[in-house]
Order: C-alpha cells, then structure tokens, then sequence
C-alpha cells in the first residue's frame, strides 16, 4: 500500500488487519499492528480490538493484555468481544484470577456479563477442575436472566461427568432438553457412562428413552448401555434396547452381537443364543473367535459340553484360528462337567495342533481333579506342571488350599498358605476365603478369626465372600448376636449385602425366635434392591409358623407371586402343617389343592400331614438346600 503511494490511515490498516483475521492469518495481522507506530498512525479502537483478539488467537496473553491496557489509557472503552477473547486466553492458559480480574473490569463499566464471558469462566473452572465454582457463575447467569447456550450446557455437562459428578450431568442434560436444545453425541454419551458407572443404570435408560427419536444416540450409545445392562443380566432391558436400535436403523457393531450372546448364554438361555448366533452372517457379521468361544462356554455352562466341542469343529470349517483362550475353555469345560479323565487325551491333541499350555491350563485341570475328589490325581498334574518348567501361581495354591478345606483338611490348607508365604507368593483373597469357610464350617470360629488377622495383615480388605463366611458359621451355631456384629461391620465399611447375606441372617434369626428383626431384615433386603429368592422365602415362612403367624406366612406366596418366584413344596408343608395345628382343616387342604395347580409335587411329608402320621420338626431343612448358604461365593 504504501508503494502505491497511498497515504495510510487506522481506516485502512484495520480494513487489512481484518481480512487477515478473518483468514486466520493472525500472525500478519499483528504484524501490520506492530508497523502502525513507523508509519505514525495511532491505533484507534477498532484497530486495537483486532489485534488483541489476533494475540488471543496466537495464545500470546501477555501482550494481548499490554495492547488492553495502551488501549484504555488511550481513552477507549473495550467492547464485549474485547474482554472475552482476553478472557478466553487467560482461561485457556490456567489464570484464571487474571480472567477473573478483567469480568470486573468489564462490570465496572456498567455493562453486564454476557452468556458467552459466563461459559468462558466455566469453562476456566472446569478445566482447573473447580466444576462447583463453574456451576455457581452458571446459576448466576440464570438469576441474571441469561439465557445459557449448547456451549454452555456442553461446558458443565463435561467438567460434572469428568469430575464424578453424573446425577448433576444427567439433570444439566434434561434442562438442556427443556430448554429446546440437545446435545451433542460425544457428551450425551460421556452422560450415560458416567451413570452407568455410577450404577444409576434406571436414570441412563430413562435419559436415553427421551432422546431415542432424536438421532443423538449412536452405535456407540447402544453399545455401552446393552454391554452394561448384559453383563448384570438384565436381559430383558438389554433386548428392549436392541429391538429399539433395529427399529432406528442404527446398525450394530459385531461386540453388541457379543454382548447379547454372552447375556443369553451366562443366564443359560442357549437356543435363544444359537439363533443370535445363525442371524449374524445375514446382517453382515462374520463370527470370529470371540462368537464362537462365547457360545462354548454357554453350552458348557450348562453341561452340554458335546455341543461346545462340536463348535470347535464348525469353527475350523468356517476358517477361524483357535486361540489359547479358546483352548483353555474348552479343557476347563470338561473339567467343569466332571469329565477330567478325559483331559489327558484332549491336552494331547490340541498340543499338536500347536496350542502350549500354560499355567491357566494346568489350573484348570488341577481344579477339576481336585473338584472330583481327586487330590492324588491333582497332585499329579501338579507335578507334571512343574517338570515342564511352568511355575505354579497362587491360583495353583489357591485351588489346593481350597480342595484340603472342602475334605475337612483345614489343617493342611493352612500349612499350604503359609508355605505359600514363605515361597515369597501373597496369597489372594480366594485362598484365604478359602481357609475362613472351611474353619466356618467347621465351627472352628477362633482359627477362622485368626486367617482374618493373616488376611489383614497381608493388606487384604475382607470382601462379601468372607463376611458371607462368618455370618453363616456364627448363624450355624446360633451365635446370632456375632453374626450381627459382622452384618453392622459390613454396613460401616460400605460393603453391599447380597441375597446370601440377607437371607442367612433372616434364617438365623427366624430360627432364634427374632422373626420381627428377620422380617426388618426382609424389608430392608427389598429397599436395597436386592431380590429374594425361594431360599429367603422358606426361611421367613419357616419363622412365622413356628411362632404361629400362619396367616402372615400364607401371604408370603402372594409376595412370591408379585415376584414371580416359585414357592417349593417345603415352604407349602410348613404352611399346610400349621394350618392343621390351628384346626384350619378347610385352608391346609385348598393350599394342597393349589399346589396341585401350580404342579408343584406333594411328597410323602406332605400327605404324611395331612393324614396326621407326622408333623414338622423345629428345624427346618433348609441349609441343605441353599447352594448361596454353602458356597464360598
């Protein structure tokens, strides 16, 4: 310009300096700033504005704000966009006092704080993790009538999900909603992973039914909430949600496909997998490894193992590669089905097939054996795993420890343990779990109590399993005030009760005469969402008839109805033989009647009542019937 012979003004740089910006030319921009004092031209406000906003861009804060501050003695008043781009570079450079400074001086001229200053501050707390601070500014903006943006909304909603905060997400999410404004895709879905993890899975599903027919859910939505719902066994909330991304149009990816599967085939619903399984290559999905495994565990889980190993060979035919993890279920699936005899053979054939063994192989039949009673036959193994160079780990140990206490050889497993301690290996929470349950079961509370000092001393916290221990070793020898010290521990160390817990303790205590304690436990049990079984049910209708409420335990069915859980024919025994005792011969004989509707088999106790050869001992049976009673979880 100035060859042309032109003769320059502010007019004409700040034409230039904003065509330069506008291109994102900024470091031009500031350069034709910096020319203005040679050519003796004084920047006037628009100029300056320009390059203050052109420093900002660069990130240069400090010279944004020398130019702020020459710009001001000069006599101009900055403009709003001024004061936000300077803003917005101190925020972005972790000075937030500095911002903070200039939103004052921007108030003391009189004017107000903008929506777009106000999400600039928020965003500074945020991003110094001070995402309270940045939600007071935003309830100011509200006071002050501000209407706040999807910048706004998208700036909080990730600062509470980033900080652990997913309920206020989830509520700026529904305001945001109210307010005629969405979210975007990426912190929608950072919303509902944050409640997921927070285990508010009702409010994610709930937040996610509002904005199904929005097209905000994606792929990747879906995805998280079935893989979350399926591996809780929520099957039929999981399935609602895959019919609803098949009606949407929303296509899967092959891990949804395996989530379902591994939902069907954990909750043993194997032909609804198998058909899962068969649609897959019609809607574009080829089965690969991680199908196929998936559906042989399924099938071995429910002791179908033929049916698993006849996956291996279609899975061959289909050109997929067996893995080691493939390998390795199948070898623990016989073990699991009681065939460990035939784990010889099998380890022989995938060996020249290529596959090595490894310590999780040799664990897996070391375990079977061990499961099957054969500790000599375990030992073996155990010795053939150390010939071969492969050390044993502590779930080697762990399966030994727990193979000795389950024969009644307490003695030894703790011996092993402390061998274990000595080699330099920490035992794991299972092997002492281990040890606690087979002294509970023994009765042998002092030695169970003193692994737990061991365990705690090794830096173990005691989880449900070992609290699990206790809580049925003192409830076995009616020591129910003991039993309650470690149900109070367990709620001081925030531990959660699970249907086991709840349902020994409410058995304990039934049997102790306590039944409005038990039934307070009951209530309880209901309020923390856990679900009762039929072992919950024969327990609380074993200690209303014993102490004569009849009445209240006939309308324990009703519950169980409610429920949608079966009653057994102990718990109708119970009822028809305390109906007969109170003379109630019209109603023992209509709960016969229903028992024949609903097909529950009367045994001979049952017709033994009713023609009054025998009645009902105190004790009830039901121990021997609970699996959760008798496990080591």
């Amino acid at each position: 310009m100035r060859g042309k012979g032109r003769p320059l003004d502010a007019w004409m740089f700040d034409v230039v300096m904003r065509a330069c910006f506008k291109e994102g030319m900024y470091d031009d921009a500031v350069r034709l700033f910096d020319e203005m004092p040679a050519s003796e031209i004084e920047p006037d406000q628009r100029v300056c504005s320009v390059a203050i906003a052109s420093l900002c861009k660069l990130r240069d804060a400090n010279r944004a704000l020398l130019v702020l501050r020459k710009m001001q003695d000069a006599g101009f008043v900055p403009w709003d966009f001024t004061f936000n781009s300077v803003v917005d570079v101190l925020v972005k450079g972790g000075r937030m006092e500095e911002a903070l400074h200039i939103k004052d001086e921007l108030l003391a001229t009189g004017k107000k704080m903008s929506v777009v200053l106000a999400t600039t501050l928020m965003h500074g707390y945020c991003l110094q993790r001070e995402v309270r601070k940045a939600l007071d500014i935003f309830e100011e903006t509200l006071r002050d009538g501000l209407v706040p943006t999807d910048v706004t909304y998208t700036v909080l909603i990730r600062g509470c999900t980033e900080e652990g905060m997913p309920e206020k997400a989830y509520e700026l999410c529904r305001q945001m909603r109210d307010h005629g404004l969405l979210p975007n895709t990426n912190e929608f879905n950072m919303v509902i992973k944050g409640l997921l993890n927070d285990k508010l899975w009702k409010d994610a599903v709930s937040l996610f039914k509002e904005m199904a027919d929005s097209g905000i859910p994606d792929a990747f939505t879906y995805n998280i909430l079935i893989h979350w719902l399926c591996q809780r066994r929520k099957i039929r909330e999981a399935l609602n949600l895959w019919e609803k991304m098949n009606e949407t149009g929303v296509k899967p990816y092959i891990v949804t496909y395996h989530s379902l599967l591994l939902c069907y085939c954990v909750n043993g619903c194997m032909d609804e997998a198998v058909k899962l399984y068969t649609e897959m290559p019609g809607k574009g999905f080829t089965p690969n490894v991680v199908t196929y495994t998936t559906l042989m565990k399924g099938h071995i889980n429910k002791a179908a193992f033929d049916k698993a190993y006849a996956l291996l060979a279609e899975m061959k035919q289909n050109g997929v590669s067996c893995n080691d993890y493939t390998y390795n279920t199948l070898i623990n699936g016989l073990c699991v089905v009681g065939r460990v005899c035939e784990v010889g053979e099998m380890l022989k054939r995938f060996e020249t097939e290529g596959f090595v063994p490894t310590a999780m192989t040799y664990n897996s039949i070391i375990n079977g054996f061990i499961k099957a009673g054969m500790m000599g036959s375990a030992f073996a193994v155990y010795q053939q795993m150390c010939a071969k160079g492969i050390p044993p780990n502590i779930v080697t140990y762990t399966s030994f420890i727990d193979g000795y206490c389950k024969t009644s050889c307490c003695d030894l497993a703790l011996k092993m343990l402390n061998d274990v301690r000595c080699k330099g290996l920490r035992p794991d929470i299972a092997a002492y779990n281990s040890l606690i349950y087979g002294f509970c079961q023994e009765g042998n509370m002092s030695h169970a109590l003193q692994v737990l000092v061991l365990m705690l001393k090794d830096g173990l916290l005691p989880n449900i399993s070992v609290y699990n221990s206790f809580i049925t070793g003192y409830k076995n020898l009616k020591m129910m005030e003991e039993a309650l010290r470690f149900y109070e521990k367990m709620i001081k160390e925030g531990i959660d009760l699970d249907t086991a817990t709840y349902t020994t303790l409410i058995d304990g205590f039934s049997k102790d005469g306590n039944v409005t304690f038990a039934l307070k436990l009951y209530s309880e049990m209901v309020a923390k969402g856990n679900i009762p079984d039929h072992i919950t049910f024969t327990a609380l209708t074993h200690g209303l008839c014993r102490n004569g409420d009849i009445d209240d335990a006939r309308k324990l069915l009703d519950e169980m109805n409610r429920l949608d859980i079966r009653p057994n024919v102990l718990m109708y025994n119970m009822l028809i033989n305390g109906y007969l005792r109170n003379g109630k011969l019209q109603e023992a004989f209509r709960l016969h009647d229903e028992m024949l509707e609903r097909k529950i088999m009367p045994d001979d106790t049952t017709y033994d009542i009713l023609v009054g050869m025998k009645s009902l001992g105190s004790d009830s049976p039901i121990d021997a019937e609970n699996p959760n009673l008798s496990s080591t979880g």
